[in-house]
């Protein structure tokens, strides 16, 4: 799984958390969602590359 870069600083500096008192719920779900919206732009590209070989 590819973390976002900005993720792992709030891992190793949790002070720079906008709330650092977010609960693990909340945190989990936001890992989740970025890996979700990495794993969409991936199969966006993948589908863009595939039309276009098509077309080509």
């Amino acid at each position: 799984m590819h973390l976002d870069p900005s993720l792992l600083e709030d891992l190793e500096h949790p002070e720079h958390l906008e709330h650092p008192e977010l609960d693990l719920d909340q945190f989990t779900s936001r890992i989740s969602l970025r890996a979700a919206w990495n794993r969409i732009s991936i199969s966006i590209i993948i589908n863009l590359i595939t039309i276009t070989k098509v077309l080509l």
